[in-house]
């Protein structure tokens, strides 16, 4: 059983300490694996025209955002692979395991990682939203700091003769696209818009041109883990708190394919530009709630954020956002489905070999089958020889909301186990405590522990990096000293950009019929004549 807990430090970055902190910024860029890059904007103007049908269409309206809206904080996580003596390989015996023995396999993908959360400001006049100003305010953004601290930046063309070894944001940018580091983003999108327009060059006017020209910026690949956790992994929902918590669950979970180890910087106790936030995957081992105690839980999700990452009533929802709770449900529903698999086989063999009655595996409509679940009983517990027992139990409207299946008709021998029947206690002794169950934080906190873009950024880059250790194939024995994300074999996963509501992704190539612009050809010119 693997326990995953970490103190994640993040080092604020402002006008003030930027040249003291300048040198380590870049050599964490220069020597990462890959980069993870998140951005907090001061609007994103109107939702509808960003989920607009015509992905052309929606260019556009990112183009006009980013041109009147701007960038107020940059966050940048670098991940180092850290190769172990057996080269970085998950092996098996002196050979590099397949990808059928991966996963058995038990192995440790180590990195350093260094995250950085820097406030910039925008020296030409911009929009800010009221929307996206109270979003920022509730999870604690300072704007004031912001005001007073903020790295200031011009946005489009360059307005001064850059420097690489000049302190700045546009630099810093300069730098990533320099060392030719792959770059990992949660729904890029948007933020490769504003990057472009805030830190590079104004857009081109198409959207194809606008492709082009990433693909040569990024030469490495960029990823999205929201097309991953989308379109891959599968997850019932993809927003970016959710993505970091169910990764951090399974990758503490007992045995089974590579797993990743994180390790910091030991930064002095004296630096106080350096805050830390604790993350503790919760014990896999440990008994989950009794499905009785679950449906009140369940009673006490915000639907809506459960499903998106957001709640129309903020801080005045009266109903918990807490993702430890969202997932716990999730869990408790798995592992029904997996004891009902289960015992539907054990079901299945006691009708062959003892011709016992069982319901047929499939209902004869849909609304059966939303409205039914199966579960089966031996009758053998009694020491019968009888054969087994197979009854209909109905669902509740709320069980098929959140998809519990019934989760309060399995009564089993496990939930009189000594753990289940101490946290079934526990938690109805909270529950008993409380006279206004609306008010979750009796039993989970709410979950809103600030909203930064260093950490969201540090959170994009672990699930990339949980992402890798279950896609990525072995590295070769003879890769090179720095270690990229292209190395393990993710062509699966590069260069493709996750688009809300769409079916299929955007994907980053170089067309043939479509150009880059002249003002990105002339700017990467430049960039690459300036000496290291």
């Amino acid at each position: 059983m693997r326990q995953f807990t970490m103190r994640v430090p993040v080092i604020d970055v402002n006008s003030e300490n930027l040249t003291e902190v300048w040198p380590s910024l870049v050599l964490a860029v220069k020597s990462a694996t890959f980069v993870a890059l998140d951005t907090e904007l001061s609007g994103l103007g109107d939702r509808k025209w960003l989920n607009a049908k015509c992905v052309e269409e929606r260019y556009k309206a990112i183009s006009h955002i980013a041109n009147t809206r701007a960038i107020v904080s940059l966050g940048i996580s670098a991940y180092k692979f850290l190769p172990s003596t057996q080269e970085g390989n998950c092996m098996k015996g002196d050979k590099p395991c397949t990808n059928r023995e991966k996963l058995q396999c038990d192995f440790a993908m180590k990195y350093m990682v260094q995250t950085f959360n820097i406030s910039v400001l925008c020296q030409q006049d911009y929009v800010v939203e009221a929307e996206a100003l109270r979003f920022l305010v509730d999870h604690g953004f300072d704007f004031n700091k912001q005001y007073s601290q903020g790295i200031p930046y011009d946005k489009g063309e360059d307005m001064t003769k850059l420097s690489l070894d000049k302190p700045g944001i546009r630099s810093l940018f300069a730098h990533i696209i320099l060392s030719q580091v792959p770059v990992v983003f949660h729904n890029a999108f948007v933020d490769l818009g504003f990057l472009y327009e805030n830190l590079y060059a104004t857009l081109p006017a198409s959207l194809g041109t606008f492709v082009s020209d990433i693909s040569e910026i990024f030469e490495a690949g960029v990823y999205d883990t929201k097309y991953i956790s989308e379109f891959v992994a599968h997850f019932p929902a993809s927003y970016l708190d959710y993505v970091f918590h169910k990764s951090l669950r399974e990758n503490s979970a007992d045995g089974g394919c590579p797993h990743v180890e994180l390790t910091f910087p030991k930064y002095p106790a004296q630096q106080t530009s350096v805050t830390y936030r604790s993350c503790t995957a919760p014990d896999p081992s440990r008994p989950l709630p009794h499905p009785e105690i679950l449906k009140v839980m369940r009673g006490l999700v915000c639907d809506n954020f459960a499903s998106h990452g957001w709640c129309i009533k903020r801080r005045e929802c009266t109903k918990s956002h807490d993702i430890d709770l969202i997932l716990d449900c999730e869990d408790v529903v798995t592992k029904k489905r997996r004891r009902y698999r289960k015992r539907k086989h054990h079901c299945e063999e006691d009708q062959s070999t003892k011709g016992a009655q069982c319901l047929p595996d499939t209902p004869h409509s849909s609304t059966e089958v939303m409205n039914s679940t199966v579960e089966c009983r031996d009758d053998q517990r009694n020491g019968a020889e009888a054969g087994s027992l197979c009854k209909q139990k109905k669902m509740s409207p709320e069980d098929r909301t959140f998809g519990l299946n019934g989760a309060n008709a399995d009564q089993s021998e496990e939930s009189k186990e000594p753990e289940s029947r101490e946290i079934l206690q526990t938690i109805s002794e909270k529950i008993a405590g409380v006279e206004d169950l609306s008010k979750p934080q009796a039993i989970y906190t709410n979950g809103n522990k600030g909203h930064r873009a260093g950490f969201d950024a540090f959170m994009t880059g672990f699930a990339m990096a949980t992402f890798v250790a279950r896609y990525g194939s072995a590295l070769s024995s003879g890769h090179k000293n720095k270690v990229s994300l292209s190395d393990w074999g993710l062509e699966e996963l590069v260069n493709k950009v996750c688009l809300s509501g769409k079916s299929i992704p955007m994907i980053v190539t170089k067309s043939s019929y479509c150009k880059t612009s002249k003002q990105h050809t002339e700017k990467l010119e430049i960039l690459r004549s300036l000496p290291l």
